[in-house]
C-alpha cells in the first residue's frame, strides 16, 4: 500500500527546490495536521488515522452547511475500528487537548 503522502515525498528528495524552504520530509509536517472526518467514508477516515494517529482526528463542522450531515459523520465515526477511548476522543477530547482545555 502506498503511504498518503508519498508523493509529495519523493518530489522532496528528487528535487533540490523542494528541499529550499523545509528541512523534513512533507509527510513528517502533515502528521501534525488535524483531519475532520466529514467525507463520511470509513476507509478514508481509517487512512487519516494511519497516517496521522486517532489523536489526530477531529469531528467538526460548519453547519448549518447545506451538504453536510452531522447524523452522515456521527455514523461514519461509529462504524470505526477503534476503541471507545479513541473513539470518544474523535468526538471532543482530542480537540479539547489540541485547545488546551
Amino acid at each position: 500500500m502506498r503511504r498518503p503522502a508519498e508523493r509529495f515525498d519523493r518530489g522532496y528528495e528528487a528535487f533540490d527546490e523542494c528541499r529550499k524552504n523545509i528541512s523534513r520530509a512533507p509527510s513528517t509536517y502533515l502528521k501534525q495536521f488535524y483531519y475532520d472526518p466529514v467525507n463520511f467514508d470509513v476507509n478514508n477516515i481509517e487512512l487519516a488515522i494511519k497516517f496521522a494517529g486517532v489523536d489526530h482526528i477531529l469531528a467538526g463542522s460548519d453547519y448549518p452547511h447545506q451538504i453536510g450531515s452531522i447524523p452522515e459523520m456521527l455514523d461514519a465515526i461509529s462504524r470505526l475500528p477503534v476503541s471507545p477511548a479513541e473513539r470518544e476522543g474523535i468526538y471532543g477530547r482530542n480537540a479539547t487537548n489540541l485547545l488546551g482545555f
